[in-house]
């Protein structure tokens, strides 16, 4: 039995590490060796007036001689130094790869990989490129020692010649280092690192090595500048020595020395071209993955992901720009299901004015979100249609789906007890109660403003809590005044008690205001509210109207006033004029 604690419940994709191969990291090994050392010997021929000039001179003299020395002392020794180079670097791939290896095995299985050694892989899998460097540097250090250590012991070649291929063999294995190291980085991003980092975020990986843009294009400037100019430092001072004691003409030594360079020059050219082509594939490969996914967001597809392969500042803002893309992806989500509530809450409220004899009414809210707090409606008792109106507008604290949720279930409460029989002081007392225990410990409220419109009896009764005042006011008069009473907002205390309050002998022409605080309160650009005295004067100004084209000219002069500047909460007006 596997026991969770000792495993991790991720598993590698089984059909793709049933693909996933290891050959290749043992090829570049094997190149990269091979290579190095070709290139060592090349050089070595081309050096002017050296042992290597004039053995390989002699041995290109006579094609029997050639022959014999090629097959039975040239070919042999050189397919020894390989084997012996190439088979270390080999092993030391080998011993490196374990738990990589030994992960992939696993997921061949299907089997749940243990915690320790998926993080071991994982390590290992982005450290790989950077612990091979100074093995193979090591290898191309101890094995030229070796060799011309023997080579001295035997006295086959000469202390300065041996100087020669010593430095020569360091160089050319720090570049031969550097192209494996990116051939093998370049693979592990291809193959490996999309199968161990399937969501990325290897920049969070902690113990690995990291190397950034800015260091690896300087080492790969330092590479390509500084290496061949020391190769040639050190061949010019070896060979100062021999042009001293052989008596070399300028002539001769110019000839030789351009020749060097011309075969150095071409190696380098090469060398740093195959560099530059593996870095900038590095670099572009990933970016034009990253516009890809740009693209695709600019065009509202949220699902698409970066194929982040590296812990460098590229594959950090791969990681930012998937978690941008799943962040658009929820708000899209979240965007479509606040236009439903937005939907389904104006749905809530009136679709139309009630028609009560004597009254003209029109009511309108505005939500600064897609969804808000803001609420009114109109209530009918079933006993008195044409005679009795019920007029409730609301606040929610806050704005949002939560203030909506409220908001929706006051509504239901509200016309639950509004349609039974009992005072109005009565019905929101209980409206309350239910209220403030399904709301108890959130910190939210409501308030509320309840008038009842008795058509017959030319007479208004009301409840506040909490709400700001009804205005009213009398054309005949030119006098505002302000519908008052007693009463906190619903939630806040279930035994809270409201009372009725009452006005009789409505006049014709007057105007009544219920609103919320939405438009007393909103700004324009330089920060002025538009305040109660501008409502106050477009009321008494354009009191002869209907009740819906005074809610609209309050609208259209509060947008005007504002300018450019958003809502920002809710406002909500009822209007009621008696005809």
């Amino acid at each position: 039995m596997v026991n969770p604690k000792s495993t991790s419940r991720y598993l590698l994709d089984e059909d793709q590490a049933r693909q996933a191969s290891l050959a290749f990291y043992y090829i570049v090994a094997v190149l990269s060796t091979t290579i190095g050392i070709l290139v060592v010997f090349i050089l070595n021929i081309f050096t002017p007036f050296s042992m290597f000039q004039s053995e390989f001179y002699r041995l290109t003299h006579g094609l029997t001689s050639l022959l014999a020395i090629l097959t039975r002392q040239a070919i042999p020794r050189a397919l020894i130094l390989i084997l012996i180079s190439a088979g270390s670097a080999v092993l030391a791939v080998h011993i490196l790869l374990v738990p990589i290896r030994s992960a992939l095995d696993l997921a061949r299985q299907g089997r749940v990989i243990p915690r320790a050694l998926l993080r071991k892989a994982r390590k290992r899998l982005i450290n790989l490129p950077f612990m091979f460097i100074p093995i193979s540097v090591c290898l191309w250090i101890v094995m030229p020692l070796i060799a011309l250590s023997m080579a001295f012991i035997l006295e086959q070649v000469p202390p300065r010649s041996g100087i020669i291929v010593f430095s020569r063999a360091c160089m050319i294995g720090l570049v031969v280092s550097m192209m494996a190291y990116h051939r093998m980085e370049s693979f592990s991003r291809q193959k490996l690192i999309p199968l161990f980092f399937p969501e990325g975020r290897m920049a969070e990986e902690t113990g690995v090595a990291r190397l950034s843009i800015s260091r690896r294009l300087n080492t790969l400037n330092r590479f390509g500048v500084v290496i061949p100019v020391v190769i040639m430092f050190v061949t010019l001072i070896t060979l100062q020595f021999q042009v001293e004691a052989q008596g070399i003409s300028a002539r001769d030594y110019g000839y030789g020395i351009i020749k060097f360079l011309a075969v150095l020059f071409l190696y380098f050219i090469f060398a740093t071209r195959l560099l530059n082509r593996i870095v900038s594939k590095s670099i572009s490969a990933p970016v034009e993955d990253m516009i890809r996914v740009l693209q695709k967001i600019r065009s509202g597809i949220f699902h698409e992901r970066v194929r982040v392969v590296s812990n460098d500042e590229i594959g950090y803002a791969g990681d930012v720009i998937n978690e941008m893309a799943a962040d658009l992806a929820d708000r899209q989500t979240m965007q479509e299901s606040l236009n439903l509530a937005k939907e389904v809450q104006q749905n809530l409220l009136p679709k139309q004015s009630p028609r009560i004899p004597g009254f003209d009414v029109f009511g309108k809210s505005i939500y600064c979100d897609e969804t808000g707090g803001d609420y009114f409606d109109f209530l009918v008792p079933p006993q008195q249609q044409g005679r009795e109106l019920g007029i409730v507008i609301g606040d929610v604290s806050g704005h949002g789906i939560a203030s909506a949720l409220l908001m929706a279930t006051a509504r239901g409460i509200l016309r639950q007890r509004f349609a039974l029989p009992g005072r109005m002081a009565q019905i929101i007392s209980d409206v309350n109660a239910m209220i403030a225990r399904d709301i108890a410990d959130t910190g939210s409220f409501m308030t509320l403003f309840c008038l009842k419109i008795h058509s017959s009896e030319n007479r208004l009764e009301w409840v506040r809590a909490g709400q700001d005042p009804a205005i009213l006011y009398s054309p005949d008069t030119d006098e505002f005044s302000l519908l008052k009473g007693r009463g906190i907002a619903l939630g806040l205390d279930e035994t809270a008690n409201y009372e009725d309050n009452v006005i009789s002998d409505l006049k014709s022409g007057q105007v009544i205001l219920l609103a919320t605080d939405g438009i007393f309160e909103a700004r324009n650009t330089h920060g002025e509210m538009f305040g109660r005295q501008r409502v106050l004067d477009l009321i008494k100004t354009n009191c002869i109207k209907g009740a819906q084209e005074i809610t609209e000219l309050l609208l259209d002069h509060l947008y005007q006033f504002m300018g450019e500047r958003e809502i920002e909460d809710d406002l909500t007006l009822v209007v009621i004029r008696v005809e």
